[in-house]
């Protein structure tokens, strides 16, 4: 089964980095790269859309230019590495084992960066979930920019009896919040700066609309 490591990205190095690990575990990767930046020699696909378009419509433009040949899409930074125990294909037939018509989430939970339990910050996606959920129009909600829609893919995925959350697997988040905001890139805090309470504010509204446009889209 082809299993996908798919992230937006505006450090090609540590993109690269994160990539050799990843392929190492036998993921394919993709990314969306600034159209300036240099290129990723580990990405199999690679997209520059102009403007950026965010990270959850990046996501939502990677699976559907990866298309139906993947069984699973995994996403998440690049500044996350693989869980080392499994193979991509491994992990991948463990999931159809949980998830045998392909619609559901599993987030592995094990990391011990505080918070990681509370959000899909790097989920897999099914072929069905890929295909049908937020009524086909892709993984995730698109209207966030940079922030909550990992939290809000809890709360869908959750509702609807398809989160697998595994603490027995981890998928280490090398968050700049281990190091301090010393560590922190200047387009992090241009994002932290521009789009954490704006997309805070639309998480806290589609939750108390009980997220409209979530629900999934029955093939024929």
């Amino acid at each position: 089964m082809d299993v996908w490591y798919a992230i937006p990205s505006a450090n090609p190095t540590r993109c690269s980095v994160a990539f050799q690990k990843w392929r190492a575990q036998g993921y394919k990767c993709a990314v969306v790269l600034d159209p300036t930046s240099s290129a990723v020699p580990e990405a199999d696909l690679t997209l520059r859309p102009k403007p950026y378009p965010g990270y959850f419509r990046s996501v939502n433009a990677l699976a559907k230019a990866i298309g139906s040949s993947a069984s699973i899409v995994v996403t998440g930074g690049d500044d996350m590495s693989p869980d080392p125990t499994f193979t991509a294909q491994q992990l991948a037939k463990q999931f159809y084992e949980r998830f045998p018509d392909g619609y559901g989430v599993m987030q592995p939970t094990g990391d011990d960066l505080p918070g990681t339990e509370k959000i899909c910050g790097s989920p897999w996606f099914g072929r069905a979930w890929l295909d049908e959920s937020y009524e086909g129009n892709g993984p995730m909600w698109h209207e966030y920019r940079s922030f909550s829609g990992d939290e809000e893919l809890r709360f869908v995925a959750e509702a609807q009896g398809v989160l697998w959350q595994r603490p027995d697997l981890v998928q280490r988040h090398d968050h700049w919040t281990r190091r301090g905001l010393a560590a922190m890139t200047n387009y992090q805090r241009r994002n932290e700066a521009l789009y954490f309470d704006r997309d805070g504010d639309l998480f806290r509204e589609r939750k108390e609309l009980g997220f409209p446009g979530s629900a999934r889209k029955r093939q024929a």
